[in-house]
């Protein structure tokens, strides 16, 4: 899969609000006309269950946009469970153990309800702020209460603590190039290359936008902690490598560039390097960068001076 992200699948749900569902297998791709209460839309032809409750059909087409109009891959995303069933969806994530109780944006929420046990309705987390949600929502109205036959798509808002909230699943989305998470515990200084200042701890598992890396092993990050973003540094070590991918792309725009084994000039030269070269940025410093270099089938893992290299 590739670039599969919580924030497209966001950005594709909310396009759909304000879509009414039909009277009849008309229409269905426009949102207002042939406006009715018998629950055809375009959510429930990718489901095949147009007709039915839709709430879950809504969901699965968020995914199936999202993957390009792939059922297999959208499938995928959603744990193995590509249904209008709330309940099947539902057990799907509790059975691949991506089901939570915390909240993040992109994950499904599910809802209890009085039509049978389990899930009885379903949305998509847009925004998590302090102890509320933000959701958006198929088959439901602009009630302040769930609604799970409401006939539309709407944003809609509840307590993170709301008594129907069964719990959240998440999707298997890619790792945002801007995006990367906390594998070790550690802290969220105020400063680089300091440990005097901190905002507080990160949790292991705890997801942050990355910001740029700053060398010496540091990296700069926004994350959320208590009820406010902070922008802050942290250990290199703490973060999961994918997350740097962002700035791990240079480009040599020297005539030439040597390639040390060490951050030293002294040191031994691997290769050289032309202009226009491509290179993977391992890290940052003062003066160098740690690079690997790839020609021809051997990788070359050294040091390029700073001033040498433009990174993207």
């Amino acid at each position: 899969m590739s670039k599969y992200y919580a924030e497209k699948a966001i950005k594709i749900a909310k396009a759909e609000k304000g879509y009414i569902e039909k009277a009849s297998n008309k229409n269905l791709n426009s949102k207002k006309a042939n406006p009715g209460s018998n629950n055809f839309t375009k959510y429930g032809v990718i489901t095949g269950t147009n007709g039915d409750y839709w709430c879950a059909s809504f969901i699965c087409w968020v995914m199936y946009k999202l993957c390009g109009g792939s059922k297999t891959t959208a499938k995928k995303l959603l744990c193995g469970a590509f249904s209008a069933a709330c309940e099947t969806i539902r057990t799907a994530f509790v059975q691949k153990k991506r089901y939570f109780k915390s909240p993040r944006a992109g994950d499904l929420v599910f809802f209890s309800g009085s039509r049978h046990s389990g899930a009885n309705h379903i949305g998509i987390v847009t925004k998590v702020s302090g102890n509320k949600i933000y959701t958006m929502e198929g088959n439901t109205n602009n009630s302040s209460s769930v609604v799970d036959n409401g006939g539309s798509v709407c944003e809609k808002s509840y307590s993170a603590a709301h008594s129907r909230i069964l719990g959240y699943g998440r999707p298997l989305y890619d790792q945002d190039p801007d995006k990367t998470t906390i594998t070790t515990k550690c802290r969220l200084y105020k400063s680089a290359m300091t440990v005097k200042g901190y905002y507080g701890s990160l949790p292991v598992g705890r997801e942050v936008e990355f910001i740029k890396d700053k060398g010496n092993g540091w990296s700069q990050v926004r994350a959320k902690m208590v009820n406010a973003l902070k922008t802050g540094f942290v250990k290199n070590t703490c973060l999961k490598k994918s997350g740097l991918s962002k700035y791990r792309t240079g480009t040599i725009t020297a005539p030439t560039a040597d390639i040390h084994e060490k951050n030293k000039k002294t040191s031994k030269v691997q290769v050289t390097a032309p202009k226009g070269s491509k290179v993977t940025v391992v890290s940052v410093g003062k003066q160098w960068t740690n690079i690997k270099y790839k020609r021809g089938m051997k990788t070359y893992d050294g040091f390029i001076y700073n001033k040498e290299l433009s990174i993207r």
